[in-house]
This record gives structure tokens, C-alpha cells and sequence, in this order.
């Protein structure tokens, strides 16, 4: 009998899908694991190599996903991750896929979605956008978060004294927003450190570019001594902030965005702030409240350690094993 569990997706830039199908493969290392990426070409090869040094090897498929493709596989388990209807052969696609045990795991809205046996989704936020569809034509689900690997993160040991504000991804589409992050930074009379940054900033003492591959992240966050996830209001919400959860995970306090499912994660003048993304007064005074008094930064790094017990890999497998059985011997 196969042990193989297929993972299905569309995706594959550093993070996101692909950096949780490499932790995957950790909270399931009994079983087999296959990406199948439905693209021909093009894909982030950091985001490839993080999965192959996870031991998952990827395949590719430019065409959409149909029975004779799955069947090359044959897996006990397919997972489909945030694919929809337009993504596979027919225009009743359940007819065929019903031969596979299925889990639709949604990393963010996809519609039309795809029956199946089982959908998860990453935040109670993503979980009230399809608020429509559950009991319906969704009826089995339950809400997971995309767990980590917390123990890669917890040797981690902030520099709390080096008042550096950090922050991993990018805000591409809002160019005068990454000003308001620097401005946050130099009311405190820190530095902002994020990818990308010389693009806005050119040669700025203050500023450090310093983009993150698939090893290096933990050395990345150890660099910093605070983490501030807002995006620009013009960017629709987080769905849940992986980069959050890596973040609490090695210590760091998180000021994020008071909204989807990075509010799911911060406890307010517990582990961190939230805050309204609009609110630049708001942000630069908790910066530098936080930037000047690294006490404070520990200790509420040491609460933000505690994500572990809602993200890490070991819960993904406590909750997502019982289904994954229950669906390997047939039922439903």
C-alpha cells in the first residue's frame, strides 16, 4: 500500500506553501512526501531546494491536474493546496478525484474551491471568508494553522540592545509605505532591516539589506531586536503570517497589524502590539517605547516563545494524523 502523500500546489516562492510542505514532511517523517507543482518553469529555485533538503522532490505539471496524472503516483493522501476548479481536468472534477483521499488545505481564498474529503484552513479569518460554503458544500473542516518547525527557532537569542526593527517580506506594491516603516525606525533612533530596502533607501546608514534564504532565517531574526508586520491598508490581510509565527518563535516581539490571522497570534502588551496599519503615530511611538527599553523586549520575547504550544509542527501532527487516518481507511 502507498505511503506516498501527494502535495498539490501552485506556488513556490521562499515561504509561504512551499517552506510549509518542507515543515510538513518533518511532522510526517514516516510517510513519503511529493510536491507536484503545477507550473512549467519559472519557479523560485530557493523555494525547490528548501523542499528537496526537506527530502520532498518536486515534479512539475504545466498542464491542470487529472486522473492520469495522479495516477502516475498513486499516493495514499493527495493535499491540494489553495487549488481550485480552474486548476483541474472537467467541469466535475469530484467525479474523478473521489478515487484519491483528498485534504484541501486553504492558505488563502480560493474560489470556486474543489470538494473534498476534508478542507483546513490557516486562520478562524480565512475560515469566515468561505462562511458561505461550510455545512454546504463544505462539511468537514477544521482550522490549523501552517505550522513550524519551532526548534529551529528557540537557540535564537535576539539582540534586544541593537535596536533593529526587522521585517522579511517586502511591501512591493506600496512604495511610499516602507518610509513609514523607517520612519518608525529612526524615531527611535534605530535601523530597519528588510529585504529590499536599497531599492527605496539606496546607501542610508540606517537601513540593512539583507535578504533571507531557506537556512539562513533564524540567523537573519537574530539580528533584530523587534519585528513590525504592517503592510500597506491598501494590501488585503494576512491570512496568517508565517513570518510572524517564525518570529514569536526565536524571541522577537511582534507589532502587527490588527487584522486576519496576524491578529490570531500576538496578544496585545503580551508578546507584542497590534496595531491599525493607518496608525503611523501609533507605530512609532510603540517602536520606540519597545527600541528603549530592552527589558521589556525580553521579556515580552520570552511570551512570544509560547506560539510554539499553536504553531509548531507537533501540533499540526496532533490534529491533522486522526483525519489523515480516518481518511486512509475510507472514511470520510
Amino acid at each position: 500500500m502507498s505511503n506516498l502523500i501527494l502535495h498539490v500546489h501552485n506556488v513556490a516562492w521562499l515561504g509561504g506553501v512551499p517552506a510549509f510542505i518542507a515543515d510538513f514532511a518533518a511532522a510526517f517523517p514516516e510517510l513519503a512526501h511529493q510536491s507536484l507543482y503545477l507550473k512549467d518553469g519559472g519557479e523560485d529555485k530557493g523555494a525547490i531546494q528548501m523542499m528537496n533538503d526537506a527530502g520532498v522532490n518536486t515534479a512539475f505539471c504545466p498542464e491542470k491536474l487529472g486522473p492520469t496524472i495522479l495516477n502516475q503516483f498513486d499516493p495514499a493522501l493527495v493535499i491540494l493546496h489553495n487549488i481550485s476548479g480552474g486548476n483541474v481536468v472537467g467541469p466535475h472534477p469530484w467525479h474523478w478525484l473521489r478515487q484519491f483521499p483528498t485534504i484541501s488545505y486553504h492558505h488563502s481564498a480560493v474560489s470556486p474551491t474543489i470538494p473534498c474529503d476534508h478542507h483546513v484552513f490557516v486562520s478562524q479569518y480565512l475560515k469566515s471568508r468561505y462562511k458561505g460554503l461550510l455545512g454546504n458544500f463544505i462539511r468537514n473542516w477544521d482550522v490549523i494553522p501552517p505550522c513550524i518547525q519551532a526548534k529551529k527557532y528557540a537557540g535564537v537569542k535576539p539582540d534586544y540592545k541593537a535596536k533593529v526593527v526587522g521585517k522579511i517580506a517586502t511591501p512591493t506594491n506600496a512604495a511610499k509605505y516602507p518610509f513609514m516603516l523607517l520612519g518608525a525606525a529612526r524615531a527611535a533612533g534605530g535601523k530597519l532591516m528588510m529585504p529590499g530596502c536599497r531599492k527605496y533607501f539606496g546607501e542610508a546608514q540606517d537601513v540593512v539589506d539583507v535578504s533571507p534564504n531557506w537556512w539562513s532565517v533564524p540567523r537573519y531574526l537574530a539580528r533584530m531586536s523587534l519585528f513590525l508586520y504592517v503592510n500597506s491598508p491598501t494590501m488585503g490581510p494576512e491570512t496568517w503570517g508565517r513570518c510572524v509565527t517564525e518570529a514569536m518563535a526565536a524571541g522577537l516581539p511582534v507589532i502587527g497589524e490588527n487584522r486576519g490571522g496576524v491578529a490570531e497570534q500576538i496578544i496585545d502588551g503580551v508578546n507584542g502590539y497590534l496595531v491599525d496599519p493607518n496608525d503611523a503615530g501609533r507605530i512609532r511611538m510603540l517602536v520606540s517605547e519597545l527600541l528603549n527599553n530592552p527589558s521589556k523586549l525580553e521579556s515580552m520575547g520570552q511570551a512570544a516563545r509560547t506560539i510554539d504550544g499553536i504553531a509548531d509542527i507537533k501540533v499540526l501532527r496532533a490534529k491533522l494524523a486522526p483525519i489523515m487516518l480516518r481518511l486512509a481507511v475510507g472514511g470520510v
